[in-house]
């Protein structure tokens, strides 16, 4: 007994089927703007006062230290290309992104967060942080 879901294809005048198949779409790769694939317009010189050893790479505030800098370049670009939604995406993902290291950071390890928010500018993640003061006396000491 034949399944009545399936129904076979039925040859039509000319031998086409008579069963219509989707076409495959191509898609295009990710493209990169190609400032950030050289690493122009990006300013990583921040990055090195906060490497643990020679070869720090991995620690969360040079993470949070390389994409504070990927969201400068991206607020610049943003600036002036007010209609590019897909930078704008990149630029929410990366906001994203940094404040999850934010997050760890302020859990493990206070005075790298008080180091990292003082000395890159940023604005405190952590929602009713009781910080805030230490961080502003930080602040003036360094000025």
């Amino acid at each position: 007994m034949a399944s009545l879901c399936h129904r076979p294809a039925v040859a039509g005048a000319f031998g086409q089927t008579a069963v219509k198949r989707t076409p495959v779409v191509q898609r295009g790769r990710l493209q990169i703007c190609a400032s950030y694939k050289n690493k122009e317009n990006i300013d990583l010189s921040k990055v090195a006062n906060f490497a643990q050893h020679g070869s720090d790479v991995g620690s969360a505030a040079v993470q949070i230290a390389r994409l504070s800098a990927r969201v400068q370049q991206l607020t610049l670009h943003m600036q002036n290309n007010r209609k590019d939604f897909g930078s704008k995406r990149g630029l929410q993902a990366v906001l994203s992104q940094r404040k999850s290291l934010m997050q760890y950071l302020y859990k493990h390890d206070r005075a790298a967060y008080d180091k990292v928010v003082v000395e890159l500018g940023i604005r405190s993640v952590i929602a009713g942080d009781s910080h805030k003061a230490a961080q502003k006396a930080a602040a003036e000491a360094a000025v």
